[in-house]
C-alpha cells in the first residue's frame, strides 16, 4: 500500500504541469529580503551563543549598569559599595 501511494505521488510529482500564475518583481525582492533576514538572524544566534559559551570560561566580572541608562558609572558584579 505505502509503495502505490509513494508510486503515485513521484508519478504526480515527474508530470509537468501548468503554473497559471503571475510572479511579480515585488516577489524577488520580499524573497531576497527573507533570504538576508534568515542569514542575520542565523548570524546574531551564533554570535549570541559563542559569547554565553566563552563567558562560562572567562574570569572577567560582568560590569552591571544603573537602571536609569546612565554609563557614566559602571559598576562591578561583586561592587558593594554603591548600593
Amino acid at each position: 500500500m505505502r509503495a502505490t501511494i509513494s508510486l503515485a505521488a513521484a508519478a504526480i510529482l515527474a508530470l509537468p504541469s501548468d503554473a497559471l500564475a503571475y510572479i511579480d518583481p515585488g516577489s524577488g525582492s520580499i524573497v531576497l529580503q527573507s533570504i538576508l533576514a534568515l542569514l542575520a538572524a542565523g548570524f546574531v544566534t551564533v554570535r549570541l551563543v559563542f559569547k554565553r559559551f566563552t563567558g562560562l570560561f572567562s574570569r572577567d566580572t560582568p560590569e552591571i549598569t544603573k537602571p536609569d541608562g546612565d554609563d557614566s558609572e559602571k559598576l562591578s558584579a561583586t561592587d558593594s559599595s554603591h548600593e
